[in-house]
């Protein structure tokens, strides 16, 4: 997809509406992963999670295409897979490498992707990267606004499936859109003031 909006390859009154020098990638969970590997992140083949694969697979896995890498300008990772130690992906050192803006959303009580070991593992890393990290307190995996309707009817392991125990849905997304809105105003469209809103009491 990114190949055809960077070759406007799309539909004309969709082209028309994109600034190829100002393109951010976001993405949640898996999402995080391939972002932050998309931005230019070289993955390490010898990690935990790719030990059950082949030899053969493991030479597969994708390399950054540095002309895509270079295009990106901005990077939000919501609870990014890929940096607890059952999967370490990346090394310290490449993400050390990363020289795109970078906001990182997580929950501190996120056992998925293991807020402590792994989230803040991949932040402090990335010390080469304009970052900054929102944390929403006791909240776990699900804090990037599920858009799947829950039913009235649903039944526990659903509900926690689909929604974050401790936050409603509504307030996570009010706070994501506003941090993530000024994020990319100030990196893609380089509106200066918006960086008071990030720069924030902690």
């Amino acid at each position: 997809m990114l190949d055809a909006v960077l070759g406007f390859k799309l539909a004309p009154e969709i082209t028309g509406q994109i600034n190829p020098n100002a393109i951010g990638l976001l993405g949640f969970s898996m999402g995080g992963y391939g972002s932050l590997t998309t931005a230019g992140v070289e993955l390490d083949r010898a990690a935990p999670a790719f030990t059950q694969l082949s030899p053969a697979m493991r030479a597969q896995l994708p390399n950054p295409d540095p002309a895509i890498a270079s295009s990106i300008k901005a990077v939000v990772a919501l609870a990014p897979w890929g940096g607890q130690p059952s999967a370490s992906v990346w090394q310290d050192a490449a993400m050390a490498g990363l020289r795109k803006p970078l906001l990182i959303i997580a929950g501190d009580q996120d056992d998925v992707v293991d807020y402590e070991r792994g989230v803040k593992r991949l932040f402090n890393a990335a010390r080469g990267a304009d970052r900054y990290l929102l944390v929403y307190r006791e909240a776990a995996h699900n804090i990037a606004g599920n858009p799947v309707a829950i039913p009235p009817d649903a039944d526990f392991p659903t509900i926690e499936f689909l929604a974050d125990p401790v936050w409603r849905k509504e307030r996570i997304d009010m706070i994501n859109a506003h941090f993530i809105g000024a994020f990319l105003d100030l990196e893609l469209k380089v509106e200066e003031r918006k960086r008071r809103y990030l720069e924030v009491p902690t």
